[in-house]
């Protein structure tokens, strides 16, 4: 599962996701209520900084893998599409605290994200 989520197991997304499509499946999942008990709120800071390095190690690990290296050789300059889990992600109260960069999820995961485009750019020689 490349899947990444810090406060749902992703078995019970996923099933949810089925049951809301209409697939039927071993685990019969009501869809309103996963929903109505997701945990809607800004998570802690902690909570936060653990789902950007979950984020941040997935899409270091998919980059690493050896079947995306020679991609743009083959087909040319295109995205790498990460899905976020945003349900919880807002904007710091506070744009201009430095530690964002540390404990808040959109921060950390944006500077994380330029880094590695810089890290794989400078890697392939600015291709």
């Amino acid at each position: 599962m490349n899947e990444v989520f810090s406060t749902v197991h992703p078995r019970k997304i996923n099933d949810a996701m089925r049951a809301l499509l209409g697939f039927t499946g071993k685990r019969q999942v009501d869809f309103e209520t996963f929903r109505n008990n997701l945990p809607m709120g800004r998570r802690s800071r902690v909570a936060q900084r653990k789902a950007a390095d979950l984020v941040i190690q997935q899409v270091k690990r998919k980059l690493a893998k050896p079947s995306y290296l020679d991609l743009a050789e083959r087909y040319g300059r295109s995205l790498l599409v990460v899905g976020m889990p945003l349900w919880f992600a807002t904007r710091p109260d506070n744009l201009g605290r430095p530690q964002n960069a540390v404990d808040d999820f959109m921060t950390r995961t944006s500077l994380e994200l330029e880094a590695i485009q810089r890290d794989e750019l400078a890697k392939r020689g600015g291709r």
